[in-house]
């Protein structure tokens, strides 16, 4: 039976009631754990939780996992920098695939899904320092045990509305630990290839004729790939393009 026991990721480990966004906290935490790979920071609730372009992250107190951890990533060249957003969105889907039983999906470039339902997601403040990264510190948000959502949310769910329990997200949140640590160490010790693989093979709608909103136009495309920056590659009219995260969103038909 897996233990879930970590080499390094929660030894150092903080929980709060309230918080005002968990990256926050950890990175003035960090002012006096320098260089600590897997200090974690952790709260029932944030009030000012971000999300991917901008969008705020909103929560039920006591309700879902709200945490960050701190990766030490300047074995990571600047231009290298998707590579971890890569394996952070593995170790999450590996966790929920594994002790649940799912097909979990990565969302590019790392929401977790589930048909085409949000759970969760990731958000990677990175600094740098002479072309490497420097300091990375990584916010996950997972829907747990929440059932209500805003009515601005196009497709959120969470892991109660999917199984029909709820759950103890305090030991799930110490359960992810494992599989996280699992996929940074396939990082640092150079597995890419791997981690190219498998993300592939778990992106949300790969292969897959989807609808796109590109520069407020609709249009039909297949997802081929994510090129090394990290840039979304689809097809469309027979000619691939890359597009970042500004240029593309996904039009979810429900």
């Amino acid at each position: 039976m897996n233990t879930y026991n970590t080499l390094f990721l929660g030894k150092v480990y903080y929980h709060f009631n309230n918080v005002d966004s968990t990256n926050i906290v950890l990175r003035n935490i960090l002012k006096n754990h320098k260089n600590i790979d897997g200090v974690v920071v952790s709260a029932d609730h944030q009030t000012n939780g971000k999300g991917q372009r901008g969008n705020s992250w909103k929560d039920e107190p006591g309700m879902n996992i709200a945490m960050s951890i701190f990766f030490n990533c300047n074995f990571l060249h600047i231009n290298e920098q998707f590579y971890l957003s890569k394996a952070i969105s593995l170790g999450v889907i590996d966790c929920l695939n594994d002790i649940f039983n799912k097909s979990f999906k990565i969302k590019w470039p790392n929401d977790i899904y589930l048909d085409s339902k949000k759970l969760g997601g990731i958000l990677i403040e990175n600094t740098s320092l002479k072309n490497k990264l420097n300091e990375s510190i990584v916010g996950i948000g997972l829907n747990v045990n929440q059932t209500t959502f805003d009515a601005s949310l196009p497709n959120p769910t969470s892991l109660k509305n999917i199984l029909h329990k709820s759950l103890d997200q305090p030991q799930l949140l110490k359960q992810m630990w494992f599989y996280l640590e699992k996929r940074y160490l396939h990082l640092k010790n150079g597995n890419w290839n791997l981690i190219n693989k498998d993300y592939l093979d778990n992106l949300y709608l790969y292969n897959k004729n989807a609808q796109f909103k590109i520069k407020d136009q609709i249009v039909e495309g297949l997802i081929t790939g994510v090129n090394a920056n990290g840039h979304l590659q689809v097809k469309i009219e027979n000619t691939v393009k890359s597009f970042d995260l500004k240029e593309i969103s996904f039009i979810h038909n429900f």
